[in-house]
């Protein structure tokens, strides 16, 4: 992004997720965030306008489970945030990549008990409650930082939603330089001795089994990273596969491997499975 002299943060801001590859964000505008939303004009990311910051996270939660992209929010403070834990908490137990970005109160103002619009006690440690990526900005540089971090580890980590509050004042300030994305580490490769054991016990996985009882794979979640190959597993050991429900919401009804394949034997039942 070129940098302007009254560029401001919440500017900034809008040019950096689009170098990190963000083309949608899903939130709702503000008296709080207007500074997130300037830039949004000039740039190529489409915003998406719930009528409920719950909707948002959701969304965000969606699109990241269909696309494998992180999905952004951008909300205000106070009840904006209380608003979204739910599907934040969603994310957490169903290992989502989403990013959560929140305005806070100025930073003169935090935690003084004087009765601003949309005060909490303590905003950070209500989003830190649900995960323990949840940060506060105090600076420009905090901003790029945490926005990094967060990009990284989506990358290359377990996927897990990230929350980022900027106090207004903040946004408000002087960008400065900085704003570029900065190189993203690989995800870790795996252990050939690891995958050679899980080889060994699917290749004898049949011995193991009741006779009385016809096994089946469960297909989740991560299998929409692998594609049409998670198909080989359940066709070289011989056994019918039920999807996890989820992989059917993520995918539309098709889910990973399709719902005519042939080796899909239904749903998956949560609740038999022990698994809900």
């Amino acid at each position: 992004m070129t940098a302007r002299p009254e560029l401001s943060v919440g500017e900034a801001l809008v040019g950096l997720l689009e170098a990190y590859g963000v083309d949608t964000i899903f939130g709702i505008p503000g008296v709080h965030n207007i500074e997130m939303y300037r830039a949004l004009p000039r740039s190529k990311i489409r915003h998406i306008l719930p009528r409920h910051e719950q909707g948002a996270g959701f969304m965000a939660d969606g699109y990241a489970r269909a696309t494998g992209k992180p999905g952004v929010c951008f909300t205000i403070s106070g009840p904006g945030v209380t608003n979204i834990l739910t599907p934040m908490g969603q994310a957490w137990s169903d290992s989502s990549p989403i990013l959560v970005i929140s305005t806070a109160l100025d930073i003169a103002d935090s935690a003084q008990g004087r009765g601003r619009l949309h005060e909490m006690r303590s905003q950070i440690n209500v989003a830190q409650s649900l995960t323990p990526n949840a940060r506060q900005a105090t600076t420009a540089s905090d901003v790029r930082d945490v926005i990094a971090e967060a990009f990284a580890s989506f990358a290359a980590a377990r996927p897990r939603p990230y929350y980022l509050e900027i106090p207004v004042d903040l946004l408000k300030m002087s960008a400065g330089a900085g704003w570029q994305a900065r190189p993203l580490p690989r995800r870790p490769a795996p252990h050939m001795e690891q995958i050679k054991e899980a080889a060994s016990l699917l290749a004898h996985a049949r011995q193991h089994c009741d006779k009385a009882v016809e096994p089946f794979g469960i297909c989740d979640l991560a299998a929409l990273r692998v594609g049409a190959k998670v198909g080989r597993v359940p066709r070289r050991v011989d056994v019918g596969v039920r999807e996890h429900p989820r992989d059917r919401e993520a995918r539309g009804q098709a889910g990973a491997l399709g719902v005519h394949h042939q080796l899909v034997a239904g749903l998956l039942d949560l609740h038999a499975a022990g698994l809900h």
